[in-house]
This record gives C-alpha cells, structure tokens and sequence, in this order.
C-alpha cells in the first residue's frame, strides 16, 4: 500500500517544475492527463492539510524535509507548502530527520 501512498505528493527540484513546464508548453493541445497530475498533486498537499487542520493543532512534526535518505535538498520539497500552511495557522512547527 505504501506505493499508491504519495503522503504530501511529489515534491523534489525537477519532477513539479517539469510537469508545470509540460502543462504550459502544450497549451494548444487538449492534454487532461498533465494537467491532472499537476492538479492532484496541489489538491493531495491541500487534503493533507485540511485533514490536520481538523483536529485543532498547536504544534505539528514534520519528520524529514527530503525524500531521499541522505540527501540534504529540500529546496522544492513536497512539504515545504504544508508547513506554510500551518505556519499561516500560528501552528508551531517540530523539524527532526531522526525518527
């Protein structure tokens, strides 16, 4: 189950810039399926964060900004939007890359 489970959806330094890229070159060409993946990826992060939202948090932890274990970039990480979100809510945030 853990594979069809994109927790807080794609995220890393290509794979959102790509796809976006993809959606705005082909504007002129019906293409539902990228513009799908790009939606559902935004509509997955804003579910996730609604859902934590729901029980009313004072502090929320975030356990690692990246993917790949061992790698330190997190520039476009998937994550970075929720803890927006919550930061916008007066939630305090907990970072810890050890579980």
């Amino acid at each position: 189950m853990h594979y069809n489970n994109p927790s807080f959806g794609y995220g890393g330094y290509c794979f959102p810039k790509d796809t976006k890229q993809l959606k705005a070159s082909f504007t002129d060409v019906p293409n539902n399926i990228i513009s799908a993946i790009v939606d559902a990826n935004e509509t997955r992060k804003e579910f996730i964060a609604s859902q934590i939202l729901k029980s009313n948090p004072k502090v929320v932890g975030i356990y690692r900004l990246i993917m790949k274990s061992g790698s330190d970039n997190f520039r476009s990480s998937a994550v970075q939007g929720i803890i927006a979100k919550f930061l916008s809510e007066n939630i305090k945030i907990v970072i810890s890359n050890q579980f």
